[in-house]
């Protein structure tokens, strides 16, 4: 019994750089996309712009905690600006610009949400964009990702589980700087009651970030 068991050991260890986890389960791989904002500041003016950057080489995946390296993976990345501050509905193209750079794309979906893509080159994915702010009121920006949709999550690369699939979330360096408490003075109960309710879930697991933008 030992025998056999070294042997499936030895077995996975060689094979390890293609198909075979010792430790495979049916858990979702969660990887982590890194985001970063600048400037992190609560209140803007019209006309100011936010630079959002996410880049890395190494992919965290938080179920297995560790380190992947992943070769020109589609992670679907998404962007999202809502006025949590009116309760009306708003074009968005009348709030703000949004201005992919690094080859990132994007193309709205819906109210607000846009759909990107990173760019990949010499093992590391790189991902920028700019957004001008052209009203005024409270946003709220994230990033996320639609990997678990349509079965986008069941991609393969070397190592992978079989059967197993996976989702992505935004990771915002500084979240203690995210203005998370502007929630609590949102009119709409979705921010100031349901986000708030579980804020690592539903606010910082999509890179959130709240401010105000105020006229020039």
């Amino acid at each position: 019994m030992k025998s056999k068991a070294l042997s499936f050991i030895i077995s996975c260890f060689l094979l390890s750089l293609t198909s075979c986890e010792v430790n495979c389960n049916d858990n979702t791989y969660d990887w982590r996309l890194p985001f970063s904002v600048s400037p992190m500041k609560d209140t803007l003016l019209v006309g100011d712009t936010i630079h959002v950057v996410s880049e890395f080489g190494k992919v965290w995946d938080r179920g297995n905690q560790r380190h992947y390296e992943l070769e020109d993976y589609d992670f679907f990345p998404i962007m999202e600006i809502t006025d949590i501050g009116d309760t009306l509905e708003q074009n968005p193209a009348d709030q703000f610009d949004l201005i992919p750079t690094a080859h990132a794309g994007g193309w709205l979906v819906e109210n607000g949400l846009y759909v990107l893509r990173y760019s990949y080159d010499d093992d590391l994915y790189r991902l920028a964009y700019l957004v001008v702010m052209k009203d005024t009121g409270r946003f709220l920006l994230s990033n996320g990702s639609q990997l678990l949709s349509n079965h986008r999550g069941r991609q393969e690369f070397d190592g992978k589980c079989r059967r197993v699939g996976a989702t992505a979330h935004g990771a915002l360096a500084h979240p203690d700087s995210a203005n998370i408490q502007m929630l609590e003075d949102s009119p709409d109960p979705h921010y100031h009651d349901w986000v708030l309710q579980k804020p690592q879930q539903r606010f910082h697991e999509f890179a959130g970030f709240a401010f105000y933008v105020k006229p020039r």
